[in-house]
């Protein structure tokens, strides 16, 4: 035991070790991890891990995809809300997609008497605030306002105008001062471009990267990866809905410079992740070969091969669930947002700083990874669906059922029953499913209604053998009334068959006992007659007187069994336990016995592996129980054959280990009746009773042993005859004698054997 303890806590060592070194291995995976991504997340990468390790250059690369649709994104936008500045400075921008922000400054000068704008204050005449016309429902009437203010209404719209100038040409010129960045965009009539020469085709097909669409045909170079086709499918449609095919042209390049800059900063960041990516998959390929060994090798076994579950792991396995699936989440959160929290770069941090940030990780992690683990003993130990609330609920409901199922009586039951049929077939969707069930289970009980009532009747009648169907498994009221009648036909059959037994018995016992009785009554009668009428000078009276006395002591000796088995199946007799010899017992009654043996031309065999076979038991009780097996050998046995006497010892289930006296020989007559009737009163094997002997032996053996707490049972093969004698080995009694002591010790004398 001691050995076997000190390998488990070896074994629970090693897996303390694989434990941390996973979680340690983990959570440097995922700081690495971050030290990779923070940098893409400064640098407004747009690309994910994957297209950066697919895309050899930046050229060819999602990322310059991405910065094209962006530069493209913000010409379309400023192009489609101000087209250009002659077309502001016109007034077609305030009369057509803004007309309703002027509407709205005409409404707020009419409402309060001043606009304000960055630059502009607009007020009016206090006279002309005061009669501002109203319609109807005391709303400023705006037409009427702009007829009766023509001056203001034009200042109004001039400084809007000069308002949307400015933002055009701040939009404008910011796109104009990205370095190497040119375009050109025109619907035939407005016009937006870097500088004079953008007007020139060529000054766009000549640079390394540029877009142009004409006619409603795209053209790029270099050409987009087919990976990334998307983008100029969304490119295309967007520019064919800006204006007409024939006169919507667009142009926009990237010089030598621009593409250099970001080809540069793109390489510096695949060379970052690429350097960093075989020390985050170690860590990652270390930590799953460790889970795998943690789950393989997790959970304590008992003695009888089951898993042993603590007090945690009976925690509920959906909440075990939402711990692992929330820690996950959690990383996934910090893997996604590094930029929200670190202000530093990977190459720049402390160790504190790295502490700091990893060690919540591997908190998590370590929790997540218990989670795991004890979702992984449950699975072991067979327990992962039962240990849910889901279960738990699922098992609280049945048990309320049950219970209420088991203490109503069936008008109870019925009235659940109907009245779950009513709720549930007052919906339209199972009103069906209810009638289906009534027609299904209705004429089923109806038919083992049937079957019940056709049962009574039989039994009724006096068929006790009539049995009433019932279904394997079936746990139903019906069910349970019909195995209960048939329990009673069954249990009436029986006693009617015991009671017809008994008093075959009875008139068998009155029946031996009187033919045992009667045959040496007779002979004493008919020896004493014939002492009478010879009288006792005769020569043959003291043959007469020899016969009288056998027949005398026979009689003796019957009625003494008798008394002997009354007190014994009463348990009358005193019992006084002690240590016994068994095999002294036996070899003692075989030293008394041998002349007889010897004159049945008996061969006896005894077997015993041990010296002493000690048992707890009275002596004198004991004695007469071997004295009576070996009586009925000499009786019974056939003649010229062997005796086989085995004492050991064997495990009872139930009585733990007890001590075996088995006597086995093959019978003188032939054995045509059942062991159990051999064991009662005045039974013998030779039923012509032709040989000396009561037939109490083996009664009186069987209640002895009774009365010593053992056990006694014959057998019979054939005509094989074996007898089994059970008793409990000695284990010693609280002021008991001792091995050398006495009574029962090695020098008890021949009344009490040792």
């Amino acid at each position: 035991m001691d050995i076997k303890s000190k390998n488990y806590n070896s074994w629970a060592g090693v897996r303390a070790i694989a434990f941390f070194l996973c979680v340690l291995s983990f959570t440097a995976a995922v700081v690495t991890s971050v030290g990779m991504l923070k940098p893409m997340a400064d640098g407004h990468y747009t690309a994910d891990l994957r297209n950066m390790f697919i895309d050899k250059d930046y050229i060819h690369s999602y990322e310059m995809q991405s910065d094209l649709d962006s530069k493209l994104s913000m010409l379309l936008y400023e192009f489609e809300s101000y087209r250009s500045e002659n077309y502001i400075r016109d007034g077609h921008l305030i009369d057509g997609a803004a007309r309703h922000e002027f509407e709205m400054a005409v409404y707020e000068l009419a409402e309060r008497g001043v606009w304000r704008n960055r630059n502009v204050t607009i007020r009016l005449d206090p006279q002309a605030l005061e009669s501002v016309p109203m319609t109807d429902d005391y709303k400023v009437d705006i037409v009427s306002f702009m007829r009766e203010n023509e001056d203001s209404v034009a200042m109004l719209r001039e400084a809007i105008i000069a308002s949307q100038l400015e933002d055009f040409r701040q939009s404008v010129n910011g796109l104009r001062q990205i370095e190497g960045f040119d375009f050109y965009i025109s619907d035939g009539e407005n016009t937006v471009m870097r500088g004079p020469r953008s007007a020139d085709l060529g000054a766009f097909t000549d640079k390394p990267a540029y877009l142009v669409y004409s006619g409603s045909r795209l053209s790029k170079y270099p050409a987009t990866p087919v990976r990334y086709s998307f983008f100029d499918n969304w490119l295309k449609s967007r520019l064919d809905a800006i204006g007409a095919p024939s006169t919507f042209t667009m142009r926009i390049s990237f010089d030598e410079a621009y593409i250099s800059s970001r080809a540069a900063a793109y390489d510096a960041m695949k060379s970052r992740l690429s350097a960093f990516a075989p020390v985050v998959l170690g860590c990652l390929l270390l930590s799953l070969l460790l889970l795998v060994f943690l789950i393989i090798s997790t959970g304590r076994r008992d003695e009888y091969g089951r898993i042993v579950l603590s007090a945690p792991d009976r925690i509920f396995t959906e909440i075990q669930l939402c711990v692992v699936l929330a820690a996950i989440g959690s990383e996934i959160s910090i893997l996604s947002l590094p930029h929200a929290f670190l202000n530093l770069d990977w190459i720049y941090w402390e160790p504190l700083d790295i502490g700091l940030f990893g060690l919540p990780i591997a908190v998590i992690a370590a929790i997540a990874l218990w989670c795991m683990l004890s979702m992984a003993r449950k699975v072991k130990a067979g327990t992962f669906f039962r240990n849910t609330i889901l279960w738990s609920l699922a098992s609280w409901l049945y048990r309320i059922v049950r219970m209420i199922f088991d203490r109503q009586n069936p008008m109870g039951k019925v009235l659940l029953v109907a009245l779950a049929l009513v709720l549930l077939s007052s919906t339209i969707l199972l009103a069906p499913v209810m009638l289906v069930l009534v027609l299904v289970f209705g004429p089923r009980w109806a038919g083992k209604y049937t079957a019940i009532k056709a049962g009574v009747e039989e039994v009724r009648n006096g068929n006790l053998s009539w049995r009433i169907p019932v279904p394997d498994g079936a746990h139903g009221e019906l069910d349970e009334l019909a195995r209960g009648i048939n329990d009673i036909s069954s249990a009436s059959d029986i006693a009617v068959q015991n009671e017809l037994k008994n008093q075959r018995l009875k008139t068998e016992l009155i029946s031996n006992v009187s033919h045992d009785l009667k045959t040496p009554l007779t002979s004493i009668i008919t020896y004493i007659d014939l002492l009478k009428r010879e009288g006792l000078d005769s020569p043959d009276a003291p043959e007469y007187l020899g016969v009288l006395e056998e027949k005398a002591q026979r009689l003796r000796k019957l009625t003494d069994d008798l008394f002997d088995a009354a007190k014994a199946s009463s348990g009358a007799i005193p019992v006084r336990f002690e240590r016994v010899d068994l095999l002294s017992l036996v070899r003692q009654g075989l030293g008394e016995m041998d002349a007889g043996f010897a004159a049945a031309r008996l061969q006896v065999v005894l077997n015993a592996r041990n010296e002493k076979y000690y048992v707890e038991a009275d002596g004198q009780l004991l004695w007469r129980i071997v004295e009576n097996l070996m009586c009925n050998v000499q009786k019974y046995a056939l003649p010229d054959s062997r005796v086989y006497i085995d004492i050991f010892e064997r495990e009872a289930r139930g009585r733990g280990l007890l001590t075996m006296l088995e006597v086995k020989n093959i019978s003188r007559a032939q054995l045509n009746m059942p062991a159990d009737e051999l064991m009662e009163r005045f039974k013998r094997g030779d039923l012509s009773r032709s040989t000396e002997g009561s037939g109490l032996g083996l009664a009186i053996a069987k209640d002895l042993a009774i009365l010593q707490n053992g056990w006694f049972e014959i057998m019979i093969d054939g005509d094989l005859f074996k007898s089994q004698l059970m008793l409990n080995p000695w284990r010693g009694r609280p002021g008991g004698p001792d091995d050398a002591g006495r009574p029962g010790g090695p020098d008890a004398g021949p009344g009490v054997p040792a």
